[in-house]
């Protein structure tokens, strides 16, 4: 897929391509990054909202409702669609992500969404998609006097294709793996292919994950920086990828020898730092039969935690795992190898190993 557009706080404008943009998306997404906790503040009042009078009337309405429940409602003409998920279980989380997408060809859309601090999604999905017009486009996009956006919207993207769910971290395109042959880029690895684990055994990939989606907000990407964390030049990854770390602080603050760490949880602006590199990302994610890390330029990563997702066919069916689930090899993974940190738990072990390096005053 490509994206048409994509606009933040941080980012007005990001790639706009809206004259590519043909009269009618057969296929499609719309995804918005919201706040939930400003959301459930004034609830009924729409997320985000556009409508056009004439004889073709157009409207698309995203609301919230007290009750928790995100509604969604589309219409063109005599043509209508509406899909509701709850939100009720993400008014605590610092960020959501919703998506909506359609496919024409298929005659079905679906409306999703996902916790960015626990990874958790609620989706529906059903016949009917109306899918986006250019004129939507151009509204919500261009010609905004038509269209409401709430506070709580932290940015809006478009694409021509059906965006994946239930996205949980990744690393750049060209980030080396460490393999039993020596470093291969991520982009470069194939199911079946050979690479490294963190403690150096050889572990056989399952399946190479692909997640595309904008950088924008609280998504945007990390760089950790070199020579910290065992790396030897920087590498840039998603926010929700985690890091492994181990050391006599880890073992002071949780008694045990190695710990997982969300990496925007490390970004104290020494070690790592949130970067604006392109905002259009691609994150690559390595499967492995059972839960492991891998070695990433000396870095150990997490892989990809498939957990339960199995038992959501749903969605499976719109993530970057659908190709597992459709060859009936999707593993399921009762736990991780190593603890996960908590938000505040990986901040204080930031701030710890920063004073570590600090210089001590006489």
């Amino acid at each position: 897929m490509s994206w048409i557009f994509a606009a933040s706080a941080d980012e007005p404008e990001a790639n706009s391509a809206i004259a590519a943009v043909p009269e009618r998306l057969p296929s499609g997404s719309l995804v918005m990054l919201v706040d939930p906790s400003l959301a459930f503040v004034m609830p009924g009042l729409p997320l985000l909202h556009a409508a056009a009078p004439g004889p073709e009337p157009r409207a698309l309405s995203v609301v919230l409702l007290d009750d928790g429940r995100l509604h969604l409602m589309h219409r063109r003409g005599d043509s209508r669609g509406a899909l509701a998920v709850t939100l009720a279980d993400m008014a605590e989380a610092p960020a959501a992500r919703i998506t909506y997408g359609w496919d024409a060809r298929t005659g079905r859309h679906f409306l999703s969404a996902e916790n960015l601090s626990s990874g958790g999604v609620a989706l529906s999905a059903a016949a009917g998609a109306t899918g986006l017009a250019r004129q939507d486009v151009l509204d919500l996009c261009i010609d905004r006097r038509r269209t409401f956006a709430h506070p709580a919207l932290l940015s809006l993207a478009i694409g021509t294709g059906v965006a994946t769910v239930g996205q949980t971290g990744g690393i750049a395109a060209g980030t080396p793996v460490a393999t039993p042959d020596g470093p291969v880029p991520v982009g470069r690895i194939r199911p079946g292919d050979t690479v490294l684990s963190g403690d150096g055994r050889a572990r056989r990939v399952l399946a190479v994950t692909v997640d595309r989606s904008p950088a924008l907000g609280p998504l945007r990407p990390v760089r950790l920086l070199a020579p910290y964390f065992g790396r030897k030049e920087d590498i840039v990854v998603d926010p929700r990828q985690k890091v492994l770390i181990a050391g006599p602080d880890v073992e002071y603050l949780f008694e045990c020898e190695a710990v997982l760490a969300e990496a925007r949880a490390l970004a104290d602006g020494t070690t790592a730092q949130r970067a604006d590199d392109d905002p259009w990302a691609e994150w690559h994610g390595l499967v492995f039969d059972e839960h492991d890390t891998f070695l990433a330029d000396g870095c150990r990563m997490d892989g990809r935690f498939v957990g339960r997702i199995a038992a959501s066919p749903d969605i499976v069916a719109r993530s970057s795992l659908a190709g597992l689930a459709a060859a009936d090899a999707l593993p399921v993974h009762a736990a991780r190898c190593h603890r996960v940190l908590a938000p505040w738990e990986a901040t204080a072990l930031s701030e710890m190993r920063r004073r570590r390096r600090a210089p001590v005053a006489a």
